[in-house]
């Protein structure tokens, strides 16, 4: 995923750069979608986890597996 953005982020944005969205495929939210409530839920853990100064690697390694699931990557 890492690359992709890459490909077209500007060097000095980065990934922070709101231009950044318009080229994912990102879907609306709909809560009765199964991956849809599991990527709201490790969205929720993360944030408590920064909050509360935790490591967060597990979930952000979780999240991107959920996402690769939402965008058919798996192999």
């Amino acid at each position: 995923m890492d690359e992709f953005i890459r490909s077209f982020s500007s060097g000095s944005r980065g990934f922070g750069a709101p231009s950044v969205v318009k080229n994912l495929a990102i879907p609306l939210f709909a809560e009765r979608t199964r991956i849809h409530r599991r990527l709201s839920g490790l969205s929720r853990q993360a944030h408590e986890g920064v909050r509360r100064d935790r490591d967060t690697a597990q979930i952000e390694e979780e999240i991107n597996e959920a996402v690769e699931e939402l965008w058919n990557l798996k192999p």
